[in-house]
């Protein structure tokens, strides 16, 4: 009866330090959903400098046609 009431005292004394709740840490903080550090956005692309300081297109140009250039598979946002 002795081993018995050890092996259960053992027991629940393991069970009890493994489910410990240690309130002493600070919780942790929720990671940073920051969306500058993904690669993609549906935010259109700001210029990246000043639009005075772009060159004039060359004497003749039209522009013909834009069309957005995307890889097959390619993981943007998709609504």
């Amino acid at each position: 009866m002795n081993i018995l009431f050890k092996t259960t005292v053992l027991t629940a004394s393991l069970l009890l330090a493994a489910c410990n709740n240690n309130d002493d840490q600070e919780a942790q903080a929720v990671p940073s959903t920051n969306p500058s550090k993904y690669y993609q956005t549906k935010t259109p692309y700001q210029p990246q400098q000043e639009i005075k300081n772009y060159e004039q297109a060359p004497n003749g140009f039209q522009p013909v046609f834009t069309e957005l250039v995307a890889r097959h598979g390619s993981r943007g946002l998709s609504s």
